[in-house]
């Protein structure tokens, strides 16, 4: 007995045609989202001080901050100067923040960094920028100041002996004293002589009186 309502040929293979669309679409999208994932989380870099193109007074380090933590791992600076080759001392590593300390005598003149990182996938990313060092401000000579702090300083114990007009007229008043002493003993010894002339004399007028 033949089978009702038979199902065409035709009718079959556009019935798994449409089935077939949902798998196909979600293949396309495993295959745009799967290479945008890792794309989308890549370390970049945020940052960079001094910044690229500015112009500053000679810095005394550079600093890279990135928008993810970095790996204490093949991290590296190039740094050239107007002179040549710039030695840096070695980079640290501090989560997303990698900083080289730079000499403190860096001339003025235009720089050019290169930079290496390593990202916490194992990823090693690179870059550059450069900036303009200006030469730092002259700081202000103080030795002037100094000089006539120590003068005014050395002048002012060598003035004060000289600023007692009191002990010239004390050493006058004494020595006029000394002086006098001696006379004042001779009149006293005088009238001593005198009074005793005097005695002497009544004594012996008294030795020859008939009474």
């Amino acid at each position: 007995m033949a089978p009702l309502n038979p199902v065409p040929a035709a009718t079959a293979t556009a019935t798994r045609r449409v089935a077939a669309w949902p798998a196909l679409l979600a293949a396309l999208a495993l295959l745009v989202l799967v290479p945008a994932a890792p794309a989308a989380a890549h370390t970049t870099l945020r940052s960079a001080e001094p910044a690229d193109g500015s112009t500053v007074e000679s810095p005394r380090q550079l600093t890279l901050t990135f928008s993810d933590p970095v790996l204490d791992l093949g991290t590296e600076f190039v740094v050239t100067g107007p002179a040549g080759p710039v030695a840096t001392d070695t980079p640290v590593v501090d989560g997303a923040v990698v900083t080289a300390a730079l000499p403190t005598d860096l001339p003025a003149g235009g720089y050019q960094v290169s930079w290496r990182v390593t990202t916490q996938d194992g990823h090693p990313i690179t870059g550059t920028f450069a900036f303009t060092a200006t030469a730092p401000a002259a700081a202000p000579e103080p030795a002037p100041t100094t000089g006539a702090t120590t003068a005014a300083a050395t002048t002012a114990p060598s003035q004060q002996p000289t600023a007692t007009p009191t002990t010239a007229p004390v050493a006058a008043e004494d020595t006029a004293g000394g002086s006098a002493a001696p006379w004042w003993w001779l009149l006293g010894a005088a009238a001593l002589a005198v009074a005793a002339t005097v005695v002497w004399l009544n004594r012996r007028r008294s030795g020859t009186d008939p009474r």
